[in-house]
């Protein structure tokens, strides 16, 4: 069984995220029902790399057999502790790149071809 992990930036201040719903829509379009979720940082607002909790976030991670990073910042963040993982684009509404369907649909096969890896 393969155990999956997605990791965020950090905690949102608004309570209903079209960042997380669009996330639970990828992950049923790709049929994940069940996944783990930790975020770089513990708290909201700023940050950089150096706000980063990496020794929890290799502890968090470590027992994992799919590792998806949501944006460039938490992909770097694994990158810095060398766990191996798949870049998604962040599933913000602010991203332009969500807009075109085409991209999303191709966005999700590779997710989907990521996850039946062995």
């Amino acid at each position: 069984m393969k155990r999956i992990i997605v990791v965020g930036i950090n905690p949102s201040c608004v309570t209903k995220s079209i960042s997380l719903k669009r996330l639970y829509s990828w992950m049923d379009d790709v049929g994940v029902n069940t996944f783990s979720f930790v975020n770089c940082i513990g708290r909201p607002g700023n940050y950089t790399l150096k706000d980063v909790e990496y020794d929890l976030l290799e502890e968090c991670t470590k027992n994992y057999t799919k590792v998806i990073a949501l944006g460039n910042f938490p992909s770097s963040a694994l990158d810095k502790i060398n766990v191996s993982h798949y870049k998604l684009p962040h599933p913000s509404g602010l991203n332009r790149k969500l807009n075109d369907k085409h991209y999303e649909l191709s966005m999700l096969k590779d997710l989907r071809n990521y996850l039946n890896e062995h």
